[in-house]
């Protein structure tokens, strides 16, 4: 994940305290699901709604005193997935089903930093914001047919957030006002999944 500011911030840390045994590592992905489901509105076209759910996270301990950093993200949008070789057709057999996907959508994204067990604090406020953002989608994928009624699907995507509002996460990792670091970010995200999909009827065959 390209989370310029948020892991130059982490950076940041890390410089001013030399002292540090263990440095606080950059942020990395813990979890990772979701859930959609495809619906027919023309031939080879499909919209798909679809909800997702991101845990990263970033944890150090130096002398008992722990780190803790995690960010849950939250998206729901609507994606549009085209399936080329199905362009015209009234019926798919094909055990390979390649597709392009471009969505839209909003995140929610939650987060936290911990200092021991207790959470930070920033600008005088314990740090538990909620952040808002659209969330712009595309990628490749395709499905891969196992039975009549279930498809591995693997994908790589890119995820863009436009203008990510960080909320003081600066001042609640340093605990102090860092002037020197931007709190607003452009985030990049490259994700590779594999996902099961299961299919409502059969695969119909072509006469």
């Amino acid at each position: 994940m390209q989370a310029g500011e948020w892991n130059k911030t982490i950076s940041a840390y890390n410089f001013s305290r030399p002292w540090l045994t263990e440095k606080q590592p950059e942020l990395q992905s813990a979890i990772d699901f979701g859930l959609g489901y495809s619906g027919v509105v023309g031939k080879g076209i499909f919209l798909t709604p679809e909800l997702t759910y991101q845990r990263i996270q970033s944890e150090a301990t130096t002398n008992s005193n722990r780190v803790f950093v995690q960010m849950r993200w939250f998206t729901a949008g609507l994606a549009l997935d085209v399936y080329p070789m199905e362009f015209g057709l009234d019926t798919v057999s094909f055990g390979f089903r390649p597709f392009v996907r471009l969505g839209v959508g909003a995140a929610s994204v939650l987060p936290r930093v911990f200092i021991g067990d207790s959470l930070a604090y920033s600008r005088n406020e314990i740090y538990d914001p909620i952040i808002w953002n659209v969330a712009l989608r595309a990628g490749l994928g395709s499905r891969i047919r196992i039975t009549d009624f279930l498809d591995l699907t693997p994908s790589v995507m890119w995820n863009y957030f436009p203008k990510m509002n960080l909320e003081g996460f600066a001042n609640a990792l340093h605990g102090t006002l860092q002037p020197g670091l931007s709190d607003e970010d452009r985030i990049h995200q490259f994700v590779f999944s594999l996902a099961l999909s299961f299919r409502v009827g059969k695969y119909k065959k072509r006469v």
